[in-house]
């Protein structure tokens, strides 16, 4: 016997918010568990490691990749139709190639203002390797995380607006594992984590507009590499 509440409105709109909810918070309290398990790593496992390139590419190569990558992904493969909405989303949508130098030589006058702001005058650091490795796994592992799991899942279930800002804290939240064991909320308080937030608003929007996230990878690489030279990060 079929019961009546299967065909009741309310039962109709009760189902459809659960499942508008439902998945927008698995998508943060796994970007929580992420936060955790990668401030762990790097605050109590990564400085025992020994020498130089050793932790930088353990840290760039593997577990970066792992954490923010690969569980990510595995979020939204878990549903065919989103798992293609990912791969789709790589190189399929557009690659205004005015629009990446314009965004990039943005960043680059913007940065510059923000040196003049903190009094770091005409200071540059020296060309290291390092910065390299370090932007390349960023751009490429916290745009595929961040922007192709995160955002796009909040954003099919809230909305563009809320699924973008959510995303960005937690994008910036990423950025301060130190937090987790008594760091002081003060440095959300800078301007490191309000540079941090509006790129991650920034690039929401990227993924929005031009649905491609090479575009934002390389944009995210190239900020990066930026911020190292001037001595931001």
């Amino acid at each position: 016997m079929l019961s009546w509440s299967r065909f009741s409105p309310v039962s109709g709109l009760v189902l459809k918010v659960k499942n508008s909810i439902s998945s927008p918070l698995i998508s943060i309290s796994l970007f929580v568990l992420i936060w955790i398990l990668y401030g762990l790593w790097q605050q109590l496992l990564l400085p025992q490691v020994p020498g130089y390139w050793i932790p930088v590419l353990t840290d760039s190569l593997l577990v970066k990749p792992l954490l923010w990558g690969f569980l990510p992904c595995v979020l939204r493969f878990r549903n065919r139709n989103l798992g293609r909405a990912l791969g789709e989303s790589w190189f399929s949508g557009q690659f205004p190639g005015l629009a990446c130098i314009a965004l990039c030589s943005l960043s680059l006058c913007f940065l510059h203002t923000i040196r003049l702001f903190q009094g770091l005058g005409n200071t540059y650091v020296v060309w290291d390797w390092m910065y390299l490795v370090f932007s390349l796994s960023a751009g490429i592992v916290e745009e595929a995380g961040f922007r192709g799991c995160c955002f796009l899942e909040l954003e099919k279930g809230l909305g563009f607006w809320p699924g973008a800002l959510i995303s960005s804290t937690l994008f910036t939240l990423y950025h301060y594992p130190e937090l987790l064991f008594g760091g002081s909320l003060l440095c959300l308080v800078s301007w490191r984590a309000l540079l941090i937030f509006v790129m991650g608003m920034v690039f929401c929007w990227m993924q929005k507009k031009w649905n491609n996230l090479a575009l934002n990878m390389v944009v995210h690489t190239v900020w990066d590499i930026l911020s190292y030279l001037f001595c931001l990060f």
